[in-house]
């Protein structure tokens, strides 16, 4: 199956695949360099530093990170948070946990964006969870993430899925093998009133992330996962849904470094987005 979405209506569609197709054609230094360049010249730039680390991963490019270091420094960058987190990606696949605890704190104390306090918040629970195994730590921090966002709709979401998460291993029922396991996550009172498919958290995630949708009526629900060029590479769902909000636990252990796209569909609905694998 191929990706048969809207992600090729961005503009200038060749000059976002550029890097890709430098890439695979094995100019991985022109591509760097390509990509260097639509990050200094402020067009797409998120694309361009998504695709670098990716680079870095895939062929221990310590110049990207070196790079990316340099980046934060300089007043002038408008991607700062982006660059941290791939950066604490960077620091957690070299066990340089610290490191990444110091970029997540960072995020969460940013008094310009409370967008990037919870996702600082979420990163260093995710760590404290699957990595340090610290789960009165993962508790502290998703009670502090229910007192600070209790009015963020989406971040509750996702705070929803913390809870879970703390709940399966609470009843010795944390599975994070190769099996992708779905679970519901919406009240029983609660009404649905839109479709949507959420961000991937954590992202970049090494190598379990949950994603989340919610569906306002039942319908046949597929999400499936694909590389960049559009190749289908796993199904994580595909049968009847009832109403509601769901969680599906994502294990790439198989799959190698670098950017995906998934995809939900359901009934009339579609909605694509991305993640980045970091190993």
């Amino acid at each position: 199956a191929e990706l048969n979405n809207d992600l090729g209506a961005e503009k200038d569609e060749d000059e976002l695949m550029k890097g890709i197709l430098l890439e695979q054609e094995g100019k991985i230094d022109e591509a760097i360099d390509y990509l260097k360049q639509l990050v200094k010249s402020k067009k797409y730039g998120l694309y361009a530093l998504t695709e670098l680390a990716g680079i870095k991963e895939r062929y221990g490019k310590e110049n990207v990170q070196t790079y990316f270091e340099d980046l934060i420094k300089d007043p002038n960058e408008g991607n700062k948070s982006r660059i941290k987190k791939h950066l604490a990606g960077f620091y957690l696949s070299k066990d340089e946990d610290n490191r990444a605890v110091a970029l997540f704190d960072e995020l969460k104390d940013d008094k310009n964006s409370k967008k990037d306090n919870f996702e600082g918040l979420y990163e260093k629970f995710n760590l404290m969870l699957h990595k340090k195994k610290d789960i009165v730590s993962a508790k502290n921090l998703l009670a502090e993430m229910k007192n600070k966002f209790v009015d963020d709709e989406e971040a509750n979401i996702h705070i929803a899925t913390a809870e879970m998460l703390i709940s399966n291993i609470n009843n010795n029922n944390h599975a994070l093998g190769k099996k992708q396991n779905e679970t519901a996550v919406s009240n029983d009172n609660e009404v649905i009133k839109e479709y949507a498919l959420f961000n991937n958290y954590p992202n970049p995630f090494n190598p379990v992330t949950t994603i989340t949708y919610q569906l306002p009526k039942d319908g046949v629900v597929t999400l499936k996962i694909f590389d960049m060029l559009g190749k289908e590479v796993m199904t994580l769902v595909n049968e009847q849904k009832e109403m509601g909000r769901y969680t599906v636990q994502f294990d790439a252990s198989s799959l190698a470094s670098g950017m995906y796209v998934y995809q939900l569909r359901a009934n009339d609905y579609t909605s694509t987005k991305k993640m980045l694998l970091l190993k």
